[in-house]
């Protein structure tokens, strides 16, 4: 089979992947969802859709007519207003998400509670993988009010990064602290309207139901255009019906709903789609988000989101293991690698164990690391003259030594070369005291987070956001 570089592995045929999106139609239209948030359902109710009570039932006219004004790319940008990435298809981004309560300890390597200084832990690794397009907190603060803890990560990963921020809001009130803080970061409203550094995530979990609190958040990002990741995450078998199909089926029901939202409050605002159908362990009824099913759906949710012309997230990069060792590893690469052939847009989840419950900043320098070379074998073969050699060939002639050919020293950059995984010989690994891949990638890891920022923001800066900060916890000890 010849397989090009830019073309892509397709799961799906353009038949099958309308016979899904005709399955959503008639979901919603005939079943429909529960709307628990008034000024959604007046949003909807103006738009056409049936209301009675908080069931929503959504006309396929009015949702194919929300689809087209959604824009076919996003384009995301770091703390200095240069574009970092754009979701377009064929093209495929990974980072980090939100919500890990627990992270591996660099000391013990065990699992602890995840805390600030785990925040501002994560922002510096980041920040030094090339790989990992944007940051996130990769965790959900315990030591400090937890009706602010939102706010307290936000301060943490723009006080040490500089790429694109995901983020992840309470309420309305503390998105809008989180807008006001990337603003104070990026130099201003209007340079954050214009260049978006921020995307922001939610994740409904209950089946065709969305949120009174959650849907207020989206509300207030869809009023400001920011782009917007609605991430519906379900059991199959538990939640959805247990085959892919059906599971991609009521996924793609919840988005849906979503990006019809932010289209009514904000026509032509960007929104990356999202179904994921993660599984249960049948026997236990615990998640689980590393299975050939999960990687086989995202590559038919792939085809299917491509085929509706929608930027689009996956989750491909985390692993069921406990800590990061071989299972992980192989978790991870095989995520990865079914990923990139996929062309999935965006992979969300790195770093992730325990089946999203714990994060690892090693783990993180592990898929960094997989993805580099994956990417490189991506990039494909080059064939022209220059790449086939034949008047060096004939130059060198039979038996010959390339090692002082220019044309060997003009490429060799070209080679790609590894950062952690070891190429030493045996007897040079075991007289550096034979390090396992995680004690080399645990000392990188040490040396960065005791670095100070590469790009510190100003003391005036830094003094904006811990007002916010402040002015946030003044405002939920008073409620």
């Amino acid at each position: 089979m010849l397989f090009q570089k830019n073309e892509k592995y397709r799961m799906l045929t353009s038949n099958q992947c309308q016979e899904i999106c005709d399955a959503v139609f008639q979901v919603l239209e005939e079943v429909g969802c529960l709307m628990k948030n008034e000024e959604a359902r007046q949003y909807m109710a103006e738009a056409g859709c049936g209301v009675s009570g908080e069931l929503i039932k959504i006309p396929r006219e009015i949702l194919e007519n929300a689809i087209e004004k959604v824009p076919h790319t996003v384009t995301l940008y770091n703390r200095f207003g240069e574009p970092t990435f754009t979701l377009e298809p064929g093209a495929t981004f990974m980072g980090p998400h939100l919500g890990c309560p627990n992270t591996v300890d660099l000391e013990t390597r065990k699992q602890r509670p995840y805390v600030e200084a785990d925040a501002a832990n994560f922002a510096k690794v980041l920040e030094e993988l090339p790989e990992m397009s944007w940051i996130a907190a990769s965790g959900q603060i315990s030591d400090v009010d937890p009706r602010v803890c939102d706010v307290h990560e936000a301060r943490a990963i723009l006080s040490n990064s500089t790429k694109t921020v995901t983020t992840w809001a309470i309420t309305p009130e503390s998105l809008n602290d989180i807008f006001e803080m990337c603003e104070v970061a990026s130099g201003g409203p209007e340079a954050l309207s214009k260049r978006p550094m921020l995307f922001v995530g939610m994740c409904p979990v209950n089946g065709l139901t969305h949120g009174k609190d959650e849907i207020g958040v989206f509300l207030t990002a869809a009023r400001r255009g920011v782009p917007l990741l609605y991430t519906p995450g379900m059991m199959s078998g538990v939640q959805t019906p247990i085959t892919s199909a059906a599971s991609i089926v009521m996924a793609m029901c919840d988005t849906m709903v979503g990006l019809l939202l932010s289209q009514l409050v904000n026509p032509g605002m960007p929104f990356i789609a999202a179904a994921f159908s993660d599984r249960a362990n049948m026997k236990t009824l615990a998640l689980t988000m590393t299975n050939p099913e999960t990687h086989l759906d995202n590559l038919c949710i792939a085809d299917v989101f491509r085929h509706l012309g929608l930027p689009f997230c996956t989750h491909s990069t985390t692993s069921d293991a406990n800590s990061f060792d071989q299972q992980a590893a192989a978790d991870a690469a095989i995520g990865i690698y079914n990923s990139i052939l996929g062309g999935c847009n965006m992979v969300i989840h790195s770093g992730y164990l325990s089946g999203g419950m714990c994060s690892s900043l090693e783990l993180l320098v592990y898929e960094n690391e997989v993805l580099s070379m994956v990417r490189q074998i991506e990039r494909g073969v080059t064939i022209n003259d220059e790449t086939l050699a034949v008047d060096v060939i004939k130059e060198v002639g039979p038996n010959g030594n390339y090692l002082g050919e220019e044309h060997t020293i003009e490429h060799y950059d070209e080679l790609w070369l590894p950062q952690v995984f070891n190429r030493d010989g045996y007897m040079k690994w075991h007289d550096k005291g034979e390090p396992s891949l995680y004690d080399i990638i645990n000392t990188k890891v040490k040396r960065i987070v005791s670095a100070n920022p590469k790009h510190p923001l100003t003391r005036e800066q830094l003094d904006k956001l811990d007002a916010i900060v402040a002015r946030a916890e003044k405002r939920v000890l008073n409620n």
